[in-house]
């Protein structure tokens, strides 16, 4: 299990840029997602554009410490938000640039929401990491006692579209898996037919 969430492979990462890319856009200047995360499935992903330079809210509120990572389209980790004041749930996190405002340019977006410690590498294709304390020592989500939990982002900015939902890697996995398995079948019965002809 620690394998699989160090590492969100290159294929992985691709794939969702690739469907973010050709997902087909619903016009908002102010959107929410909602969802829920699990020991199971920490990572949930959700892409969005802007069309042109401005100041975007990007806020998470759960009950659970969670953490809020900005991926540009090419997967780096552009900045990292958590929970701002540890005192208890609600939990919320907001992204921020050094100056209170988080401003971007024009293109497509890739929104990661986990529990804390669950952070990201410098890239997506890295996957997520269990942070360290100050001693080197691996925490567990035990230590911030996340058994699982809801949570509400809200994105909002002038110029803001929101991008079709991203599908699970499970699910995105499975569809990769089931179109390797009809491909190669048509290619049997291609196969098949050729030499009954050739015969």
């Amino acid at each position: 299990m620690m394998t699989c969430i160090r590492k969100v492979g290159l294929a992985l990462a691709t794939l969702v840029l690739l469907g973010l890319a050709a997902a087909p856009d619903a016009r908002a200047d102010t959107f929410t997602f909602t969802g829920t995360l699990t020991p199971g499935s920490p990572v949930q992903l959700f892409g969005f554009t802007v069309s042109n330079s401005s100041s975007v809210l990007i806020r998470g509120t759960a009950s659970f410490d969670l953490a809020l990572s900005l991926f540009d389209r090419v997967g780096d980790t552009l900045n990292i938000a958590v929970d701002e004041d540890g005192l208890g749930p609600p939990f919320v996190a907001t992204l921020e640039d050094e100056f209170g405002d988080l401003f971007l340019t024009p293109g497509m977006y890739l929104l990661g929401v986990t529990p804390l410690p669950l952070l990201p590498g410098a890239n997506l294709s890295e996957g997520f990491f269990f942070a360290t304390d100050q001693f080197g020592t691996e925490l567990t989500f035990a230590d911030f006692g996340f058994t699982g939990g809801s949570f509400i982002l809200e994105i909002s900015g002038p110029g803001v579209t929101q991008a079709a939902p991203i599908p699970e890697p499970a699910t995105m996995l499975l569809l990769g898996t089931g179109l390797a398995g009809v491909i190669a079948r048509v290619r049997r019965h291609r196969a098949r037919t050729d030499s009954s002809r050739a015969g």
